[in-house]
């Protein structure tokens, strides 16, 4: 393997370790604002955890971006359409994220005013609710709606190319559409985002990230695959 693909297998293993740790410690630093009805208007909050969580989110989305940019040349080789659809959605997960930092942000900066200036509570709580039930609807749309997608996309490209073991890469292929169906349960309400079942279902995307990450650091592209897509190209 060139040093080319082993920099882009090293950087797109820490990308995907990066969405993995800043999505997981993010989520549990800016949980209090999210269930917390009485946030915006309570002398109680710990302002610079959310600030922390939020920064994290927004690494999260560069990271999110930053795999599909860096295997994009290389997943190209296997299927140009499906490589530049995964940059697309990738992109559009990375956005819907983002959406919901403004949110939060627009929910710590009213927080901040209530302190200084005061007012009516029950505006600012009614304004603040809507603001939060923004955020999880972005929540439920980039990490639960986009992104099995996003995964199946990268599953099969994966999968076809031999690019890694296809042990490893047939966890996101077969996950996906069932993580999306899921999604969808969560969507209609039959269950919650942390109900157990939904949890074990998301298991094996997770467990692709952390060993595709791994298998990218110690091993790399598989030489043989890399070189059957350049000679087809």
């Amino acid at each position: 393997m060139n040093s080319s693909h082993r920099k882009t297998a090293i950087a797109a293993a820490v990308f995907f370790l990066l969405t993995d740790i800043t999505a997981i410690v993010g989520l549990l630093l800016y949980q209090p604002l999210l269930t917390n009805p009485e946030f915006i208007t309570s002398l109680d909050v710990n302002t610079t955890q959310i600030l922390i969580g939020v920064f994290l989110e927004i690494i999260l989305s560069a990271s999110i971006v930053g795999t599909a940019v860096v295997l994009y040349p290389i997943l190209k080789l296997q299927n140009q359409a499906l490589a530049m659809g995964y940059v697309v959605f990738r992109a559009m997960e990375a956005t819907i994220i983002l959406i919901g930092v403004t949110c939060i942000l627009s929910v710590l900066s009213m927080h901040s005013n209530f302190l200084a200036f005061g007012g009516d509570a029950s505006v600012y709580e009614a304004i603040g609710a809507t603001l939060i039930a923004l955020q999880k609807w972005t929540f439920t749309l980039g990490p639960n709606i986009i992104l099995p997608i996003n995964a199946t996309i990268l599953g099969y490209l994966l999968y076809k190319s031999k690019l890694v073991p296809r042990l490893i890469s047939s966890l996101y292929l077969f996950d996906g559409p069932i993580l999306l169906a899921s999604s969808i349960c969560i969507l209609f309400g039959y269950y919650s985002q942390t109900a157990p079942l939904a949890i074990l279902i998301a298991m094996p995307a997770l467990a692709f990230e952390i060993s595709f990450s791994l298998w990218l650091i110690v091993k790399g592209f598989n030489p043989s695959a890399i070189a059957t897509l350049e000679a087809k190209s």
